[in-house]
């Protein structure tokens, strides 16, 4: 009975120190290719909810500003009324992305 109480407590303490320490790693980055007017760029997220855009070696934000500018860069020909579309898509894309880092991110 002695030894069981003695053992308890160091089993609650590694347990615990396991779960605190155990699944603390890098945020992890998930990268997608996105297409749209016959060209593709890459979206990439962490889990963390923080994302960039790739497309002919510049990177761009995940502001609004950066993705106006990506998709001024990817459509240039594209109409006021397609680049909204594109855009929407775009962030459907982009929040799956998320969903799909945060899930690579837990632990196993």
């Amino acid at each position: 009975m002695n030894k069981k109480l003695f053992a308890l407590p160091l089993l609650l303490f590694g347990l615990l120190t396991l779960i605190q320490f155990g699944c603390e790693t890098d945020p992890e980055e998930v990268c997608e290719e996105y297409e749209a007017c016959d060209v593709s760029a890459t979206t990439c997220c962490t889990d963390e909810s923080s994302c960039y855009y790739k497309y002919n070696g510049k990177t761009y934000p995940d502001t609004a500003e950066g993705l106006a500018e990506l998709l001024e860069a990817m459509c240039p020909q594209a109409s006021t009324v397609e680049l909204k579309l594109i855009q929407e898509k775009l962030n459907a894309h982009t929040l799956q992305l998320i969903n799909k880092a945060r899930s690579e991110a837990i632990c196993n």
